[in-house]
């Protein structure tokens, strides 16, 4: 019953970002641990970076070295209350899918960037709001769709730079 719950929230989201030719909208799924949670991201390369890649000139390329870095930092992209104690654990970082001499077909999937994060928290019961400063990194980010997974069920929600927080406290 409850996959179907999830799926029926899911779903919407699914077909808003199905428009013909766009890519994804970025994803983000977070998972409650017992002292902290983990991130997942997966973003189109062009929301990150403002271009399709591969990436050919000098600037194209220090554009995505960058990007790396500022993505190898998820506490200053997905920030939470100082009185949670939460640090970033592990960070690791990956374009999928830029490959130099790579044409994309029109069923090729887009490139993106990958991110897998662990974040350690000495309060977790503080953690409260989630703020997507993500948004303000990266400007041509509008949309992020977040899963949440905790102890209580798997919920779904689209984060906006309109609104850019997410209670966490309310799916934990």
């Amino acid at each position: 019953m409850r996959s179907l719950a999830f799926a029926l929230c899911v779903f919407p989201l699914a077909l808003d970002a199905q428009q013909e030719g766009a890519p994804k909208p970025a994803a983000l799924e977070i998972a409650f641990l017992d002292s902290g949670y983990t991130l997942s991201l997966s973003v189109p390369a062009s929301e990150i970076v403002g271009f399709e890649l591969p990436a050919s000139s000098a600037e194209e390329k220090a554009k995505v070295a960058v990007a790396i870095s500022d993505l190898s930092q998820p506490m200053t992209l997905f920030a939470v209350t100082a009185e949670a104690g939460c640090a970033t654990a592990t960070a690791n970082v990956a374009l999928v899918g830029g490959e130099a001499g790579s044409a994309l077909g029109p069923d090729d999937h887009r490139p993106e960037f990958q991110a897998e994060y662990t974040i350690r928290c000495s309060n977790l019961q503080a953690l409260g709001e989630m703020r997507f400063d993500y948004f303000d990194r990266f400007s041509q980010a509008e949309r992020v769709d977040v899963r949440v997974q905790s102890p209580g069920g798997s919920h779904a929600v689209a984060v906006t730079r309109e609104t850019p927080l997410v209670d966490l406290s309310e799916l934990m």
